[in-house]
């Protein structure tokens, strides 16, 4: 078993299949400082399921909803490397 492990970044990125999910952080895929990484990442996958997390705010993000300004990412005010 190969035991992965990371620095704590700030975006965690979750890959699993639709019926079969490893479960917890078995489907953790990578780490990232930005949102916008972690984004650039789920997009180049191209995999049906993901879960994307803010470690410091304590949510998931939809990336849909992102792109169309719909999260705290998008405001004026917010500041990315908090």
């Amino acid at each position: 078993m190969e035991i992965k492990t990371y620095n704590h970044k700030r975006f965690l990125v979750f890959f699993y299949y639709q019926y079969y999910p490893d479960g917890g952080l078995d489907d953790l895929d990578n780490t990232f400082d930005t949102i916008k990484e972690a984004i650039e990442h789920i997009e180049n996958e191209k995999k049906d399921f993901y879960d994307l997390y803010d470690r410091v705010e304590g949510q998931s993000i939809n990336i849909r909803d992102y792109k169309k300004g719909l999260t705290i990412y998008n405001h004026a005010d917010y500041e990315e490397n908090i």
